[in-house]
């Protein structure tokens, strides 16, 4: 797992890793110690202690552990500067929407797009009543209000109309460097070519950007800043379009709009790993006997050969001592084994 920090400076018109670190897992405690570890640096470079990195927003994925870690190191203020990808929506969107027949899927499909362009927080009320009336209509769909509810408590996090900033991101783009990772590097490298890699591309940056300042180099081919405005006046243009409609509507009442701006804290899991779950709120696969998906008939050649050296070594091995250590908050229990002689 990499966390990374990302921006894209009007100058070079380029996408830029402020910083990257290689840890095993995502949880956390990891993504807490990478925002306090950039903090740290930027203080030393600034000479001020006081001073922590305060962008307009974070764009991440729907993992709680990138909420509770930047609970933890920034503070709770953050919850509300947070946007998450709409890919990753769509993603969730599109796996619930197997589930149903292909007229069904289409309609499912259609509501959800409807509940995350609204413009509104009325709007989005409107869509969310319609998603769930489509959901009500037939009761091999009623395990999709599970789904449709985990998505309302984070609503503040992903939705356009409670979006914390003008002109938010609708996808993360490091996902972009993501894929760059992919096709100059090799899969599932160590850490220590990871961080190879990082240095790499460090120099390569400042490279570039000696080169452009030079006149020597050229830029990237994100928008420029004539770009980004001309496409943000284009999106007030059809949002202003939209909340007048609004406003002309006579089947929303002064309660449905004082209703739509009630409870809208930020919602976040205190579990790390918090992500959807479609066997929450409903039977699982298991107690009826059958399982959506494939089964392995054979057992794979690592697990063969791993299993095998656990049987051949198991006589040979004893236990020597068994400690417990604190670390994060957290009790681990280590078993220190030896061979007999």
């Amino acid at each position: 797992m990499d966390a990374l920090g990302r921006c894209i400076p009007s100058i070079i018109r380029k996408l830029v890793a402020l910083a990257t670190m290689e840890c095993e897992t995502e949880d956390a405690c990891n993504v807490e110690l990478f925002w306090n570890c950039f903090n740290e640096v930027l203080r030393k470079e600034k000479k001020d202690d006081s001073y922590f990195f305060n962008p307009r927003g974070w764009m991440t994925d729907m993992a709680g552990s990138n909420m509770e870690g930047l609970k933890r190191a920034i503070g709770p203020h953050t919850l509300h500067k947070i946007k998450t990808c709409e890919f990753h929506f769509k993603e969730c969107r599109n796996r619930q929407a197997r589930k149903l027949n292909e007229h069904d899927r289409i309609n499912f499909k259609d509501l959800c797009d409807a509940l995350l362009e609204a413009v509104s927080p009325v709007a989005y009320e409107r869509d969310r009543e319609n998603l769930e009336n489509f959901v009500e209509e037939n009761e091999e769909r009623t395990h999709l209000q599970n789904w449709i509810d985990w998505w309302h408590k984070r609503r503040s996090y992903i939705f356009r109309a409670f979006a914390p900033f003008e002109s938010a991101p609708k996808m993360n783009q490091a996902e972009t460097i993501h894929a760059s990772w992919v096709k100059r590097d090799r899969m599932k490298i160590s850490v220590l070519d990871a961080v190879y890699a990082d240095c790499r591309d460090n120099i390569q940056l400042e490279a570039s950007y000696k080169a452009f300042m030079d006149g020597t180099g050229k830029c990237g081919k994100g928008p420029s800043l004539m770009e980004k405005q001309d496409r943000a006046t284009t999106k007030q243009f059809s949002r202003a379009r939209q909340l007048g409609e609004e406003l002309v509507r006579e089947d929303l009442c002064d309660a449905d709009h004082i209703y739509a701006f009630q409870d809208q804290d930020a919602h976040v899991s205190p579990n790390s790993y918090d992500r959807h779950n479609a066997s929450v709120g409903h039977k699982s696969a298991k107690s009826t006997g059958t399982r959506s998906g494939r089964y392995r008939p054979n057992r794979s050649k690592i697990f063969v050969d791993r299993l095998e050296m656990a049987k051949r070594e198991k006589e040979d091995l004893k236990i020597k001592s068994v400690d417990s250590s604190m670390a994060h908050n957290r009790t681990y229990i280590i078993v220190n084994i030896r061979k007999k002689i």
